[in-house]
């Protein structure tokens, strides 16, 4: 397990539902002899019968989900580890496969197990801005950062989110453009000395992207008796370094601004630092000797 991890501040959304396990086409219309051919007893039983073939459907399908990055031209900042995935439903799980593809590549970059996704502890802005009064915000980790200058998009296998019981899976996705993303010009790369390990003394190395529409950074929350930032705002491209001084979990958050000073998005780097590994003593060799 990692002991940091990135995480986006999802901001600025404007609100377009795609569906995951939901039926979205509409019937197809009668042909006029047949409208004429019909008694109203049998309009109204059609009607009837419709009625409960939708409720059917809609009590099969998953319902409504919002990935983020993916949905409404909204990215993926530089960086970043987490997806977060939204659903009405208040009793979604991950039960599946989701992988991540490369377009420009065509190629899987990231496949992960869904069953692996944590859940939010509870519904956040991101959810009220949805109208959910109610429902289930996945944590997807993965892993590491994806590669910076490509576009990707989101599949899913049949199956990849179920409800809690079991009784209802969702359809699978398929298309190129039904979940997709880009990458942010702005963001932050970090580099650990210890690989997945944060202990204390580390000076970890951390590049500070500001490019694009981005045009200053601002490092904003964090205690400097646990963590010291060489460098606490930038209006360019920066390696900057930050040092560990205490056991625990600790957090510092990067804020980004446009032209006009306006908040594009924020990303939150939290780790766990330990103390470092005593050091492996050498055991003196032994001299036989033979008598």
């Amino acid at each position: 397990m990692k002991k940091w991890k990135l995480i986006p501040v999802v901001l600025g959304l404007s609100l377009s539902l795609s569906a995951c396990g939901q039926n979205t086409e509409a019937p197809a219309p009668a042909s006029p002899a047949a409208k004429e051919e019909a008694p109203e007893t049998a309009a109204a039983d059609s009607k009837e019968e419709a009625k409960q073939t939708d409720s059917a459907e809609t009590a099969e399908s998953i319902g409504a989900v919002y990935f983020s990055p993916g949905n409404d031209g909204v990215n993926m900042m530089l960086g970043a580890t987490t997806i977060h995935i939204y659903f009405e439903r208040a009793d979604v799980v991950g039960a599946g496969t989701l992988t991540i593809m490369n377009k420009d590549t065509n190629t899987a970059a990231k496949t992960i197990d869904l069953a692996s996704a944590s859940e939010a502890v509870s519904a956040d802005t991101v959810m009220k801005e949805l109208g959910w009064d109610n429902g289930t915000h996945l944590l997807v980790d993965l892993g590491d950062p994806l590669d910076r200058g490509y576009d990707y998009y989101i599949t899913c296998e049949e199956g990849a989110f179920a409800t809690k019981d079991g009784s209802i899976k969702s359809k699978p996705i398929t298309d190129p453009t039904t979940v997709a993303f880009g990458m942010c010009d702005y963001g932050i790369k970090l580099e650990t000395p210890n690989e997945e390990h944060v202990y204390v003394g580390d000076h970890l190395k951390a590049t500070v992207y500001v490019e694009g529409e981005a045009k200053k950074a601002v490092v904003e929350d964090y205690d400097e008796n646990r963590v010291r930032l060489s460098d606490k705002e930038f209006e360019s491209t920066k390696e900057t370094e930050i040092k560990i001084y205490q056991i625990g979990e600790d957090s510092f958050t990067v804020a980004f601004y446009d032209n006009n000073h306006d908040l594009l998005g924020k990303i939150a780097v939290s780790y766990t630092a330990e103390m470092p590994p005593e050091p492996e003593t050498e055991v003196p060799e032994r001299t036989t000797i033979g008598m």
